[in-house]
């Protein structure tokens, strides 16, 4: 779980930039984002130049809330994270989560 202090927009990027080579790295071939109609284009955009010189075998792809029953769960992860104390301590043991505001 990937979270900061900031501009949305910044989080966000930094969050895709530190995600994908780990993914890349564990075989990954395919992400998908939950969109956010209208900005998905800056979504794109960071995830083109951090991609760039790489192989083409890393696939991603914005779907709709609905469209893809485990944006759901990562939808739940995230909302335990964020609530803290008991919904956290529930999630411990399958996530990790990074501060996307420090090196």
């Amino acid at each position: 779980i990937y979270y900061g202090k900031g501009r949305d927009t910044e989080i966000r990027a930094e969050s895709f930039r530190r995600m994908v080579d780990p993914l890349i790295d564990r075989n990954v071939v395919r992400l998908i984002i939950e969109s956010r109609e209208g900005r998905d284009d800056l979504d794109r955009q960071v995830l083109v130049d951090h991609l760039r010189g790489r192989p083409d075998s890393f696939l991603y792809d914005h779907m709709p809330p609905h469209g893809d029953p485990l944006l759901w769960i990562a939808d739940a992860l995230a909302w335990c994270s964020s609530a803290g104390g008991p919904w956290q301590e529930r999630i411990a043991a399958i996530t990790i989560s990074q501060d996307v505001d420090r090196p």
